[in-house]
């Protein structure tokens, strides 16, 4: 399976689960039973994402919040979101950050087996399951260095993923 499967720094019996989709022909359909609450996931889009790490971070910033019970958002997907962005508005970071109707390729996010099942998603998605290898071909980096505000002197000093990691784990304690 294209399917990754990565333990969570914060609880040694959970996992995330990050699968890639490209040609989705339907994210219209998937993005309203997603809004209905039919499917429990978190769909980013993979545009605006570096590598797999970013959104290990992000998702594990959001299972500890759901844990303590500090979340911004409704549910640990939602928060997932919420976490990748720099921005503390969630609607933003919804619209930046989550499936919109016109997408064609979306990294769907499991954390902990609790959500709606990978194989269960994968019917709902007219598009093809790809391995993770390929979100590269995806990432639209001027996008990612414009929603994050990377300017071209950091990244001669680290790279585009060191960066965009930094502002995930620093939103909650400096102002961007």
């Amino acid at each position: 399976m294209a399917a990754r499967v990565f333990g969570n720094f914060t609880s040694s019996s959970s996992t995330i689960t990050v699968a890639l989709f490209s040609d989705v022909s339907n994210s219209k359909d998937v993005r309203e039973m997603l809004i209905g609450g039919k499917i429990e996931a978190a769909f980013v889009k993979p545009s605006v994402i570096v590598d797999p790490w970013q959104v290990q971070v992000a998702a594990n910033k959001a299972f500890h919040l759901d844990k303590i019970n500090k979340k911004s958002t409704r549910n640990i997907y939602t928060e997932i979101l919420y976490s990748l962005s720099p921005s503390k508005n969630i609607t933003d970071s919804f619209k930046k950050f989550g499936l919109a109707n016109e997408d064609t390729s979306v990294l769907v996010v499991i954390v902990n087996n609790q959500g709606t099942p990978l194989e269960d998603i994968q019917t709902h998605i007219a598009g093809q399951l790809i391995t993770l290898d390929s979100l590269p071909e995806h990432t639209d980096e001027n996008l990612v260095k414009k929603i994050y505000k990377i300017k071209e002197a950091e990244l001669s000093v680290g790279s585009l993923l060191d960066a965009v990691v930094s502002r995930i784990a620093s939103k909650d304690i400096a102002p961007v």
